[in-house]
């Protein structure tokens, strides 16, 4: 989605919750991002991204950023 919509793959952030799962299943997810070409950086440097500079006036109804800026352009 973000490739269509900001015709480019920004610095994504992934919120993990505090829950027992999360912690049993955390080295498969990384593992799993890793081998799909991703790499880690830390959240103030995520949030660099131009991306998160921007100010919907549509509320996100607990969506992401690149989801309601697809809304709002009708991607």
């Amino acid at each position: 989605m973000a490739l269509d919509t900001l015709q480019r793959s920004p610095k994504h952030v992934l919120l993990l919750h505090v829950r027992a799962i999360n912690a049993a299943w955390l080295e498969d997810i990384v593992q799993a991002f890793n081998q799909n070409g991703w790499t880690f950086i830390n959240s103030d440097t995520a949030y660099q991204d131009p991306l998160y500079k921007i100010q919907p006036q549509i509320l996100p109804a607990g969506e992401s950023i690149v989801w309601t800026i697809a809304k709002i352009y009708g991607i």
